[in-house]
């Protein structure tokens, strides 16, 4: 269903060039653009200035026969702009000759949100003064800080793929690491 897509999502087609012939009531609630503004308008119409060549360059991709999948900054008629996914591929007639590009615009505000938290405690977790290291559920290493590797000696390589075992000391008992795992496994 062409006015149903998933997820928010919204489709578009446009013919060669560039111009909007058919699109579902997410464009408008996006931009902002009501039908007719629409009607009228380019693909390029619909971006921050900055990423105008860029949109120029994914649709002549797109004309290529490329599928694309681009980031661009969508900007709505009040002049916000939004961090959009968008996709598109070659429409072609039943005789496979080219009529314009179909595609899904997505927002990406929250994904860009979640990537820039992660970029930040992957910035404190390097610039931290104690050793941390991951493991995946098995228990096998899957990442050292600086730290950790100072403190031991070991590089990232030496590690990776090991489980904490190779930093026992043969000092502690058991009773200690039981305590340790129960004290980590406890969120402590």
């Amino acid at each position: 269903d062409f006015d149903a897509p998933p997820d928010d999502d919204y489709v578009y087609v446009a013919d060669q060039t560039g111009r909007l012939y058919r699109w579902n009531d997410r464009v408008s609630e996006v931009t902002g653009y009501d039908d007719p503004e629409i009607a009228t308008m380019d693909v390029t119409d619909f971006f921050a200035e900055s990423d105008v060549e860029r949109v120029e360059a994914a649709f002549s991709d797109a004309l290529n026969g490329e599928q694309i999948s681009r980031e661009f900054r969508l900007e709505t008629k009040s002049g916000e702009q939004i961090p959009h996914e968008f996709t598109g591929m070659l429409l072609t007639d039943e005789d496979d000759d080219p009529i314009g590009v179909a595609g899904i615009g997505r927002d990406i505000t929250e994904r860009k949100a979640r990537e820039q938290n992660l970029r930040q405690l992957r910035r404190a977790i390097e610039a931290a003064p104690h050793g941390i290291f991951l493991t995946d559920p098995a228990g096998h290493i899957e990442y050292v800080n600086p730290a950790f590797e100072e403190m031991t000696g070991y590089t990232q390589e030496e590690v990776l793929g090991q489980t904490p075992q190779i930093l026992k000391s043969g000092e502690h008992d058991e009773a200690y690491y039981e305590n340790l795992w129960e004290t980590i496994t406890a969120g402590e």
